[in-house]
């Protein structure tokens, strides 16, 4: 497998971070999303390449090179490719929660470890697709619950860029989830998560490093009352959408 060095892409800057992005493009099928998703990875990383004066090709192997080497789990070069070769599981498949539940099951009793993981995604960020990329090697398949609008406005009080619609063919079309859901209502407890989670069982419950420990702590104790193994995901990448706000808007 091929290991990336800085000094390799710094003499043609961006052409390299470019033609990345126009593989990750390729996987999703709406060209606004194209434009909406990937413009929005290009600017933050942008912004970054202007205030480091780093060509934004090397930057951004330097991301990944770092993510690799925190996680001990993938090189550089497996992550370039996971992110540039379309899985053979092709693209995910919206469910009700219901569906999702019982989807679920089945595949346990198949053998497989079924992963589990929850968020709000106001946009795709490169820090989100190497979380799935990650994700992706701790699980057979992955289920992913994302919130609705309406949740995401009401109870975290931020601005909804895509639609529900939107959302859910983004991420059926990105290939870094084979089975997607939402969750819509007003009830935001942690009884109402422990319960979303107890009925799914899944077989791994993802955590993300980012999250306060507070709140990993009381995923933990959700996967422990449904019978999973909680899986801490490392913080990857040092970019979060609310840090990329002030380049993007």
């Amino acid at each position: 497998m091929t290991e990336f060095r800085e000094f390799e892409f710094a003499p043609k800057p961006d052409l390299l971070a470019d033609q990345i992005v126009n593989r990750m493009a390729t996987r999703f099928s709406q060209p606004e999303l194209q434009q909406i998703d990937i413009a929005r990875i290009l600017t933050g990383f942008n912004a970054v390449r202007v205030a480091t004066g780093k060509q934004m090709d090397a930057l951004f192997f330097n991301y990944m090179r770092e993510s690799a080497l925190k996680s001990g789990k993938l090189s550089a070069g497996e992550i370039y490719e996971l992110l540039t070769t379309l899985p053979e599981n092709g693209y995910g498949e919206f469910m009700s929660l219901d569906e999702i539940a019982g989807f679920t099951s089945h595949l346990k009793k198949e053998g497989y470890n079924v992963g589990l993981k929850f968020g709000h995604y106001r946009r795709l960020t490169l820090g989100h697709v190497f979380e799935f990329v990650y994700a992706g090697k701790g699980c057979d398949h992955m289920v992913l619950i994302i919130e609705s609008g309406e949740r995401t406005s009401k109870f975290k009080n931020k601005r909804i860029e895509l639609s529900d619609e939107q959302r859910i063919n983004m991420f059926k079309n990105s290939c870094l989830v084979q089975t997607l859901g939402i969750t819509s209502g007003l009830d935001y407890s942690d009884t109402y998560y422990r319960d979303l989670v107890t009925e799914i069982k899944p077989t791994t419950l993802f955590i993300p490093d980012s999250w306060p420990e507070n709140v990993q702590n009381e995923y933990k104790e959700r996967a422990r009352l449904s019978g999973a193994d909680p899986l801490v995901l490392p913080n990857l990448v040092p970019l979060t959408t609310t840090m990329m706000e002030k380049f993007i808007f």
